[in-house]
């Protein structure tokens, strides 16, 4: 059996397969699960996303990764009450954005203790295991 989890948390664009290919990397190398975490606005139009989604459920397959979608009106304390209730060893998010959310930030007030690694899919070569208890940790950053 796995020693915990590595979970990534994506939104429903095709170029999150990165962020499961760098939580696929963590997962293997500290001997974790990993689950592929969507949450969405209750009111999001489902056909539109299907596909995406659909897509990001077979790359998350393809990487002996299971992907869950939830649909809530906070997203980003669906993902913490989820983080809580399992054995999250780390957590794996996109880099935001000019017109970002603030999820991550968020996510970081309410799992202080939790590594949450912030990744844009441009780095490599470092070692992705360096974590700090309840620090950002940005990859990716030239």
């Amino acid at each position: 059996m796995k020693n915990g989890i590595v979970v990534v948390c994506v939104t429903e664009q095709c170029r999150c397969d990165r962020l499961i290919s760098r939580g696929s990397e963590l997962a293997r190398r500290m001997d974790c699960q990993l689950e592929v975490i969507s949450v969405q606005p209750r009111d999001a139009a489902a056909a539109k996303q299907a596909s995406v989604l659909e897509y990001l459920f077979s790359f998350a397959r393809r990487n002996r990764a299971e992907m869950r979608v939830y649909y809530a009106d906070d997203p980003v304390r669906a993902v913490a009450e989820w983080v809580k209730r399992h054995q999250v060893l780390h957590i794996v998010v996109g880099l935001p954005g000019t017109d970002s959310s603030g999820f991550t930030k968020r996510l970081r007030s309410l799992l202080p203790d939790h590594p949450i690694e912030e990744y844009d899919g441009q780095q490599r070569g470092s070692d992705p295991l360096q974590t700090f208890s309840g620090t950002a940790m940005q990859t990716g950053l030239k």
